[in-house]
């Protein structure tokens, strides 16, 4: 597996510090890494793809099964 040295800026260093606090079972830096870049990949090959994440929630109203439709 290849390795790589990454460096973060001082904002993103305390917000991964945060985020890792807040987790019950902290994974490693590494694990968080590769899930992130494996996340943001995937989401640009959907994007590349046509695929456009909904704008709003699908909000269906019941309708009355005696009434008949028009």
């Amino acid at each position: 597996m290849p390795r790589s040295s990454i460096t973060f800026s001082d904002e993103l260093k305390e917000r991964i510090d945060r985020y890792l606090s807040e987790q019950k079972v902290a994974p490693s830096l590494s694990t968080l890494v590769q899930v992130a870049l494996e996340t943001y990949l995937d989401q640009q090959e959907l994007y590349d793809r046509g695929y456009r994440p909904a704008k709003g929630l699908l909000v269906l109203s019941p309708i009355d099964i005696d009434t008949p439709l028009s």
